[in-house]
């Protein structure tokens, strides 16, 4: 409705709970021609470009395998504990590193398995969150701990881990693997560690400004670009389509999640 009104939107992810949404925004968007940015913060962060650009450097020789661990405490009591309201945990936590994978690896996705269970987060228990908060668990029927599995095109293949019952905060560790090393980034300590045959090498990634960027690496700079692109001044990098792209391994995660079985990209 706003891109039909004029307006240039900035939509934080993920862009639907649903495929069919998604393209919708993708097409609505097209017919338009105004600037339509989601937020896949990831993609602006110093950190990962580092990562990116020793990918493609050659750092590692040629991706065959890349994995995300997100480990954390609950989220608050606000968050969206409903797969009826977001699509299921993978749409709604994961598109962000299934980004990644897409970014990284540079292929597509065609087959996803995905297990998941309630551990802690399940109704009428007590959670301590992310935030030092204790609240009762009135309604969930997402699960707290899941593994999702990927197979892509080329080859290649990819793993997600996700808790949200750790002892401790968070720790957020995306690795790829190729057949010259392994690149794996550690977000929540800003360093790349490269380990080849002969040495690894560790590198601190930090804001070349020297800002402290709130929630996530890459939101200062998401926004800048997203005004940049209002002005005219240059394209929209992350925009409906790469959107779609990001959630698709979401949608198959998940509806391979509640059948039991392995989804196929159709």
């Amino acid at each position: 409705a706003a891109l039909r009104a004029g307006k240039h939107v900035f939509l934080e992810k993920p862009m639907a709970t649903t495929r069919r949404e998604a393209e919708d925004l993708v097409n609505v968007q097209a017919e338009t021609g105004l600037a339509l940015q989601v937020g896949y913060v990831f993609r602006y962060s110093h950190l990962f470009r580092q990562m990116k650009a020793m990918i493609e450097g050659g750092a590692i020789g040629t991706p065959r395998l890349a994995y995300c661990h997100e480990f954390r405490r609950p989220l608050p009591a606000a968050w969206r504990y409903s797969t009826e309201r977001t699509g299921g945990v993978f749409v709604e936590k994961n598109c962000h590193h299934f980004d990644l994978f897409n970014w990284f690896l540079g292929v597509r996705v065609v087959a996803a398995s995905a297990f998941g269970a309630q551990a802690l987060i399940k109704n009428g228990a007590t959670v301590t969150d992310i935030i030092g908060k204790r609240w009762r668990v009135d309604e969930t029927d997402i699960p707290d701990n899941a593994t999702v599995g990927l197979e892509l095109d080329h080859g290649a293949q990819a793993t997600l881990s996700i808790s949200f019952t750790a002892p401790f905060r968070h720790r957020l560790e995306v690795g790829v693997f190729g057949d010259g090393g392994l690149l794996i980034a550690h977000e929540d300590r800003k360093i790349l560690e490269l380990q080849t045959e002969d040495e690894v090498q560790t590198f601190e990634v930090t804001h070349p400004e020297g800002v402290e960027e709130p929630v996530h690496h890459g939101s200062v700079e998401q926004h800048q670009a997203f005004m940049r692109a209002v002005r005219g001044e240059e394209e929209v990098y992350c925009d409906a389509q790469m959107g779609l792209e990001g959630l698709l391994p979401a949608f198959m995660a998940q509806e391979a999640l509640e059948r039991g079985e392995v989804v196929r990209e159709k």
